[in-house]
Parts: C-alpha cells; sequence; structure tokens
C-alpha cells in the first residue's frame, strides 16, 4: 500500500460499527450489495454448491470510521479496490497493512479469520467469497504447490479491476456465466501472482521509510530505480524483489502511483493551478499528468477536484463509477 500519512491531514477519529442488516441483491442479478462489510449472513449457507458469491461495498462516508468481519470458517475472501481510500486491515493486535489502497488492490482473507478495517474516506469494493474446496481445486488443477499462504496477500492488479467492475457496470455483468468466468478468472490470477519461484524476503520496514523519504524530498524531479535501490541501501535487483514483496507494486508502478496520491493532496489546494500541480509531482507536461490520473483514478485531475469539495459529513458524494456528483445512498 502507498503511505502518505505524514502528508494528509489526521482522519477525524469517530469510529462507528456498522448494524446495517444483511446483505441484499443489486442490479446486477447474482451480486449482492453489502450492508455490512464483507457480511453476507444467512446467502453464504443458502449458496447451490459452494459456488462463488459476489458482493459489493460501497461506503459513501468521509469520516473515519471502523468496520469488523468474520470471514466464514469454508470460504476466503478476495477483495479487489474499486476505488482508491485510505485505510488499515487488522487482525488482533497485528497491523496487516496500512496506507493509501489504490484501484486494483487486491488482498486475500483466510477461512475464520477476524479482521478490522479503519476507513478514512469513501470507498468501493467487490468482494468474492470463494469456497476453501473450490479454490483447492483450482490450485490443483494449476499445479501450483500445497504449501501457498494465501492469507494476507495483496497485490496490485488493475485487469483485476476492471473485470470486477464490469460486473456491476451491467451488460454481461448480469449473466450468471458471466459471473463465474470472472470469478475463475480473478482466483487464477491471485493463485499465478503468488506462484513462489523462490523465497524473497519483504523489504523491511525502516528501508521502506528511507524510499518513502527520499520519494517525497524529490517528488518533483526524475527519480530511477537505482534511486530508489540506493536509498534502501540494496542493489536494483535485490531492491526490487524485495520492495514487490512488501509493498506489491514493482517500484515503477508504485511511484507513479505515490505522485498521484502527493498530486491529491496538492488538487485540494484551490490557489494551485493544475499545470503547477502536475510539475511539482514529477510531470513534464499537464497532458501527461491528466492522462496518468485518469487511468489511476478513472477521472480528469478537474473532475476529481470539483467531486472531492463534496467529500465532507453529509455532502453531496460521488457514487461509484461516477464522475458527477449526487447524493450518498441511504
Amino acid at each position: 500500500m502507498l503511505d502518505l500519512a505524514s502528508h494528509e491531514e489526521a482522519p477525524t477519529q469517530d469510529w462507528t460499527l456498522a448494524v446495517e442488516p444483511e446483505a441484499r441483491r443489486a442490479s446486477a442479478p447474482g451480486v449482492f450489495e453489502e450492508r455490512r462489510w464483507r457480511d453476507l449472513g444467512a446467502l453464504v449457507d443458502a449458496a447451490p454448491d459452494g459456488r462463488t458469491l459476489i458482493s459489493h461495498w460501497v461506503d459513501p462516508r468521509s469520516f473515519g470510521r471502523r468496520e469488523r468481519a468474520v470471514t466464514p470458517v469454508d470460504r476466503y475472501v478476495i477483495g479487489v479496490a474499486l476505488r482508491g481510500v485510505k485505510m488499515s486491515l487488522i487482525s488482533g493486535a497485528d497491523t496487516l497493512s496500512e496506507g493509501t489502497v489504490p484501484v486494483g488492490m487486491i488482498h486475500v482473507t483466510k477461512p475464520g479469520q477476524v479482521l478490522d478495517a479503519e476507513f478514512h474516506g469513501p470507498c468501493d469494493f467487490i468482494h468474492f467469497h470463494v469456497a476453501a474446496d473450490r479454490l483447492e481445486d483450482r490450485r490443483a488443477a494449476l499445479a501450483i504447490e500445497a504449501n501457498l499462504e494465501l492469507d494476507g496477500l495483496h497485490r496490485h492488479d488493475p485487469l483485476a479491476a476492471q473485470l470486477a467492475r464490469t460486473l456491476i457496470d451491467g451488460g454481461n455483468g448480469c449473466d450468471p456465466q458471466y459471473q463465474e468466468s470472472v470469478a475463475q478468472t480473478i482466483v487464477t490470477r491471485v493463485l499465478t501472482s503468488w506462484r513462489p519461484a523462490c523465497t524473497v524476503h519483504a523489504l523491511p520496514k525502516w528501508r521502506l521509510r528511507r524510499v518513502q523519504g527520499h520519494i517525497v524530498s524529490h517528488i518533483a524531479e526524475r527519480i530511477s530505480l537505482g534511486d530508489l535501490a540506493s536509498a534502501a541501501g540494496l542493489s536494483r535487483m535485490h531492491f526490487a524483489a524485495q520492495f514487490r514483496a512488501a509493498t506489491g507494486f514493482r517500484p515503477h508502478a508504485y511511484l507513479v502511483h505515490y505522485r498521484i496520491e502527493f498530486a491529491k493532496t496538492l488538487i485540494r489546494d484551490q490557489r494551485m493551478s493544475l499545470v503547477q500541480t502536475a510539475l511539482s509531482v514529477g510531470f513534464q507536461t499537464q497532458a501527461h499528468f491528466t492522462t496518468v490520473f485518469r487511468r489511476i483514478t478513472g477521472e480528469t485531475p478537474g473532475e476529481w477536484r470539483r467531486c472531492n469539495q463534496a467529500e465532507r459529513p453529509g455532502a453531496p458524494i460521488r457514487a461509484s463509477g461516477q464522475s458527477q456528483c449526487v447524493s450518498p445512498r441511504l
């Protein structure tokens, strides 16, 4: 995950726990709207033949809040972010991840795990509730090692987000066979993405902080892989492997997303033009900045600025997948 904690305003610590009814059907048949984070209630037990259930969690609130979920004892949950949000995932006394989750980030939770999440802004996720025996069958069919540990794994996969979004944007997303195909494709991508060729240790947090510090200090400049590796005190080869194991990103992709996340903090300042913002975060032209910003967020910088001015409690908020400002769903 990206970590811009030191460059964002501290969130309001007004934590709330959801106490809504269980999931209900969304506009797309076969996809359920969650009223509690990751909770399908009795729908899990009613699933025929242990098929994969797909649910959609949209929360338009912009203030800090906490959610808790218990993964069913016979299912994995694969979450795919459809919108960037700053959040933390906590299991017991352990913080599993903390920072900004970009669009396309995947997170896997093992059966029976109690998971707490602290959200610091509006969020949008698709969750795939996969029967453990189905996932095991798929693993065996792909000839992937049986000792592969999936719990807590995270990986940035923009294609997975594109596939997941088709399930709620209409069209083929309403077809049960299409939904099953998307679910199986994402399960396959999860399994093959973490196929271990060798053991790679994650970059230690103190080295990661040095890398992040270097990025912040040189955010307006060109930053190479060698620069990041030098900041971490490693060779480029060892750094790239350890960095991806720690963050789920390749260094270049992380750097691009970091620039965009930093740009968001500047875009909120009405006194700074978009051209100045682009140059301040290391882009040579506003056109290139706009192209990258839209690819990552789904909106142009101008659209994002207009809509995020309204993201405060009680004000109009964007709905998922829309660029206009709308009223929140009650």
